[in-house]
């Protein structure tokens, strides 16, 4: 008999969105005065990661002035950020207030920490305004794209067998390839697609795999995964595998005839009604 609706699991290599990390900086005042820099064009200093706020600053821009340009406040930074970076700045909000945003190349991160504003001492906040005041926040955590490999587990009536590792971003045919290596899996159908829906490049991608053949009819035990072995391990932010039956296997009967070793033919009978009759050996077709 044909198997009848096949198995199918889906394998699914997930992680988070692969964005860029982003610190953003913002001045404050809350009078009737728009904010200014002093009589000297100081307003505040940063300190980046890493950096000391306390003198002698360690890893500081120089004098910033309370609207800076984009441009500007790329220069007053370069050298403390990392290579690629880019800045860009919105306002002026209500007192002549500004905002930037520090925006670090993909896969770069300061760890959780962000920019500083220096608050004591010869380089103190020199903002003029009533309540002037700037602080800086990480608005955005950098992630790190997928990367590795993992393995698959196939379980069936107590004996196990697990494939080589797989890379992240096998190919159909390379998933093939690995399953139909295991003793207990014979003839699978592999489709996939992106599970990156917002085009962010984080690798994330699933593979449905179809059981096609017969001694792998009904339903199935569900694969298993190891993303965490030396030899099969998963890195980026959010990264793992997920295994789902997408569609549970139904088979209709299936029956086995035992043929003695010395027969040299036989016939099969069905309902009272005797088949022609086969040698040994007959093709499937011919059955």
């Amino acid at each position: 008999s044909m198997a009848h609706n096949p198995e199918i699991q889906t394998i699914s290599a997930k992680s988070e969105d692969y964005v860029n990390e982003i610190h953003t900086c913002k001045t404050y005042g809350d009078g009737t005065d728009d904010l200014r820099d002093d009589e000297f064009g100081r307003g505040f200093i940063l300190v980046a990661p890493g950096g000391s706020t306390n003198y002698p600053l360690k890893r500081a821009t120089r004098w910033l002035r309370h609207n800076e340009t984009a441009g500007t406040m790329h220069e007053a930074l370069h050298g403390l950020m990392p290579d690629g970076f880019e800045v860009s700045r919105r306002g002026p909000f209500a007192r002549e207030s500004y905002e930037w945003d520090i925006i670090l190349p993909k896969s770069a991160t300061f760890g959780g920490q962000t920019l500083r504003v220096v608050e004591n001492g010869g380089g103190r906040v020199r903002l003029e305004g009533t309540n002037a005041s700037v602080n800086c926040t990480l608005s955005q955590t950098g992630t790190q794209k997928i990367n590795g490999h993992f393995k698959l587990t196939f379980n069936q009536n107590g004996f196990e067998e697990s494939t080589s590792p797989i890379r992240h971003n096998s190919t159909n045919e390379e998933i093939e390839a690995a399953l139909e290596s295991l003793e207990m899996i014979h003839d699978v159908i592999v489709n996939s697609n992106s599970m990156d829906t917002n085009n962010t490049g984080s690798g994330a991608y699933q593979w449905h795999v179809t059981f096609n053949s017969l001694r792998n009819a009904g339903n199935l035990p569900l694969l298993k995964t190891d993303f965490a072995s030396p030899d099969a391990k998963l890195s980026g932010t959010g990264s793992r595998i997920e295994i789902i039956e997408t569609r549970m296997g139904v088979s209709m009967d299936v029956l086995k005839f035992t043929i003695p070793w010395n027969s040299d033919d036989f016939s099969i009978s069905l309902n009272g009604i005797e088949g022609q009759v086969l040698p040994l050996g007959s093709p499937a077709s011919d059955l």
